[in-house]
């Protein structure tokens, strides 16, 4: 699934049941939202753990330095 070019997040905005998949993570529901993207609670399928992922909106995405990749933090309990 690829951002859409009006600069906002690929997931939606609003309180839905997600259910979505974005490569190797099932996000399960969104935790929080600030200035620069929201944080999502998701699964990482591949090592079956808990994890926050950060979207942030396209023009983050388009400005980040070649070879910057996301790094899925796990979910403290």
């Amino acid at each position: 699934m690829t951002p859409p070019s009006s600069g906002g997040s690929i997931l939606p905005a609003g309180p839905l049941a997600l259910r979505e998949v974005i490569g190797d993570f099932e996000v399960l529901g969104r935790l929080g939202q600030g200035g620069m993207g929201a944080v999502y609670r998701a699964r990482q399928v591949s090592l079956d753990r808990m994890v926050a992922l950060k979207v942030l909106p396209a023009q983050f995405i388009e400005d980040a330095p070649p070879g910057a990749r996301p790094r899925p933090r796990p979910l403290r309990s």
